[in-house]
């Protein structure tokens, strides 16, 4: 059976700068943080804007558990917190207590989740150039692009574009990207 290390030479032979380019945190993910605090960062990513409790019902976590994680992200700056969902309509009172706060990943959050995909991304094109020429990166982006089509063709069918922009949405979400 034919490895990746065959076609390629071999694992000592592979170029150190394309190497050395990837990530060494999880991929996708921001360097430095506990897995449940990137559970938690990665869950709203998807999410949107929520609270507390919602996250902590989709995380099988307490409220105040992914509170203590919420409250990390805000001092990194990956999330913020406000009294109205950032997305949506506003939701009215919900009785006693105290009221909800809304979280969202910020702008900067957002860049250290995708970063890792670009490093990674970038590394493996560069690999695919340096050892196989460009011609291989054409290739290889021509093969993507036709799959990319044909996957999402279903996006096209709905005459609404609501309905479109929904089942796109909803392809790319079941494929992994944010959307």
């Amino acid at each position: 059976m034919k490895t990746a290390d065959d076609t390629f030479g071999g694992a000592t032979d592979a170029p150190q700068d394309a190497v050395s380019a990837a990530p060494t945190a999880a991929l996708g993910e921001p360097r430095g943080l506990s897995e449940a605090t990137a559970r938690v960062a990665r869950t709203l990513l998807e999410v949107g804007s929520a609270t507390a409790t919602d996250l902590a019902g989709r995380l099988f976590l307490t409220p105040t558990a992914v509170r203590r994680h919420l409250d990390t992200l805000i001092e990194r700056g990956l999330v913020s917190a406000s009294d109205e969902p950032q997305f949506g309509p506003a939701r009215g009172r919900r009785g006693r207590g105290r009221p909800a706060r809304y979280y969202a990943v910020t702008a900067a959050g957002r860049d250290a989740f995708e970063s890792s995909y670009d490093d990674v991304a970038l590394a493996a094109i560069d690999f695919l150039a340096e050892r196989l020429g460009d011609s291989a990166v054409d290739d290889f982006a021509r093969a993507r692009a036709g799959e990319l089509r044909s996957r999402y063709a279903a996006a096209a069918a709905p005459a609404d574009p609501a309905e479109r922009v929904a089942v796109l949405a909803e392809l790319l979400s079941s494929d992994g990207y944010v959307a």
